[in-house]
């Protein structure tokens, strides 16, 4: 795709990232108030803790408290690096890394459009899908975890977009390390890991035993380089609790209720709680969060007048791997955020965890109109 284009689509994405950021005096809600002022601690030299308490998931037994227990760290370590570089606590320099990585968005949306239809008119019309986004627009300049995903998550799609012939060891490392900075940024993020060792195990062109050792080794550089992005995580996670994954945090899957979320002690979430709940019960939560996900997939992420387009595009490019890619995302995402985690998942997880998916799908809005 032509620079030039790439350049005005980052000025324009800068420009409304900037107006919005402008606009918006404070974080608004909990989740950007929650990484925004962890960033504030660290930027002020008091360590990966935090001053507050809203779960007791991990048994805490007071302040300050281990930081990103639920959450994952990476939008706070981003902020935290712009204010400890402009010497500041100010809300509007810890949404400077947010603000320039958004205007990066659009472009690389319409490269994905490019790589898939070699026709630039669609690709800037994605880009400027991009650059208007809709719902996202009052996200993706604030420090949260949107515009980290919908990067990253671009970047995975335009690099399965244009993979090798054969898939080599640089390939996965890339992918590897696309899939660390996914987890880094949210829990689901462990859900791209898994899926890209399926596409490197399917895309090896060996079989029988040499297909497996070709996958063992492939699987080798993927972990090596998710390990790059995650290990001082996990580090960190085995000098508080002494396992990889905080203290408690894997009891949330069995909350019946989402007021259960904060109960006191963790320890009454179980099987047996969960299961005491009764299967209607069960059943209706999941049915019902399905129901808002899918709400979610046409009012946000088509914004109801793309969805046709939507449906025609990936049809039309059934066949690209970055597509059947991409929808197996989303269906797993759905899944997930339904079926397991309905409550968090109907409450802003799946939300939050499809904008991995968007570039792609504002990438394929142009194909439904050529076809």
């Amino acid at each position: 795709m032509k620079s030039k284009s790439q350049l005005l689509l980052f000025g324009l994405a800068l420009m409304v990232s900037l107006a919005g950021a402008w606009f918006e005096k404070t974080p608004g809600y909990m989740d950007a108030e929650y990484y925004y002022g962890n960033a504030v601690r660290l930027a002020q030299n008091n360590g990966w803790t935090e001053m507050v308490l809203w779960n007791y998931l991990d048994s805490p037994e007071g302040l300050p408290h281990a930081a990103h227990v639920y959450w994952m760290p990476l939008a706070s370590f981003l902020a935290a690096a712009s204010l400890m570089i402009f010497k500041t606590s100010s809300f509007f320099v810890a949404r400077f890394p947010f603000i320039l990585l958004s205007a990066f968005i659009p472009p690389l949306t319409a490269e994905i459009s490019y790589s898939l239809s070699q026709n630039h008119r669609s690709a800037v019309l994605s880009g400027l899908l991009a650059v208007f986004s809709g719902f996202y627009c009052i996200y993706t300049h604030n420090v949260e975890t949107f515009t980290l995903y919908m990067l990253l998550g671009g970047l995975f799609f335009l690099m399965i977009q244009k993979e090798p012939a054969r898939i080599n060891r640089r390939y996965v490392l890339m992918m590897g390390a696309l899939a660390g900075g996914m987890h880094l940024s949210r829990a689901d993020g462990l859900l791209w890991l898994v899926a890209g060792m399926g596409l490197i195990f399917i895309k090896s062109p060996e079989s029988g035993w040499r297909k497996i050792k070709s996958f063992l080794t492939s699987a080798i550089y993927l972990f090596t380089g998710y390990a790059v992005i995650m290990s001082p995580w996990y580090l960190r996670n085995l000098l508080e609790w002494r396992t990889f994954f905080p203290e408690g945090i894997s009891q949330a899957i069995w909350i019946t209720n989402y007021n259960q979320l904060f109960i006191y002690p963790a320890s009454r979430l179980s099987f047996q709680n969960w299961i005491a709940a009764g299967w209607s019960v069960l059943l209706s939560q999941r049915w019902s969060a399905l129901m808002d996900n899918l709400k979610t997939v046409i009012g946000v992420q088509s914004m109801v007048i793309l969805l046709p387009l939507m449906v025609w595009g990936v049809w039309r490019q059934k066949t690209k791997t970055a597509v059947r890619f991409g929808l197996m995302m989303e269906g797993i995402t759905l899944i997930v955020m339904s079926l397991i985690f309905p409550l968090a998942g109907a409450r802003g997880g799946f939300l939050h965890s499809s904008a991995a998916i968007q570039p792609l799908l504002w990438a394929l809005v142009p194909e439904g109109l050529t076809g």
